[in-house]
């Protein structure tokens, strides 16, 4: 009889293969768009934007947990990009909104045309039900994560 993982075990299995799952993505996303010269967090960033409308730098950092710095620096790329561009911000006169410019939205569109196959094909040899089961745990693992992010920051005691 194989012996179930205790639940800290099972988490840091999962944890460890979560981690293994996000840098084959990164090098494969690198891979299909070495040619745009867009990095997996630039293309992040872009994919931000196009779900989410315009957005400061700090507004972007707090939704990806990152610092402020990391994201300034994928704008400034972005930017010298030409796929985004920054615009007055009628709510703060020194926090800029970072929004698409429309080569940016092509670009977007493009690389998620080249994307749609692989994932396609990568879906194909996975069932629905084992995708859909993976895709809630991984929601409640974020939510719990960002609870206990959120209270740490609340009380950092």
């Amino acid at each position: 009889m194989v012996e179930s993982p205790e639940p800290g075990e099972a988490l840091e299995q999962v944890i460890r293969l979560v981690r293994a799952s996000f840098h084959r993505l990164k090098i494969a996303g690198e891979e299909l768009h070495r040619h745009l010269g867009v990095t997996t967090a630039m293309r992040c960033v872009l994919e931000d934007l196009v779900e989410t409308g315009e957005q400061t730098v700090p507004q972007i950092a707090r939704a990806k947990s990152v610092s402020r710095q990391h994201i300034q620096s994928l704008a400034d790329s972005l930017v010298a990009a030409r796929l985004v561009e920054f615009r007055p911000n009628p709510a703060h006169r020194r926090s800029l909104l970072l929004d698409l410019t429309p080569h940016g939205r092509s670009v977007f569109a493009a690389m998620q045309r080249a994307e749609a196959p692989v994932l396609s094909g990568i879906a194909a040899g996975l069932p629905d039900a084992d995708l859909a089961a993976t895709r809630r745990v991984l929601a409640a693992l974020n939510a719990a994560l960002e609870r206990r992010q959120t209270a740490v920051i609340t009380d950092p005691a």
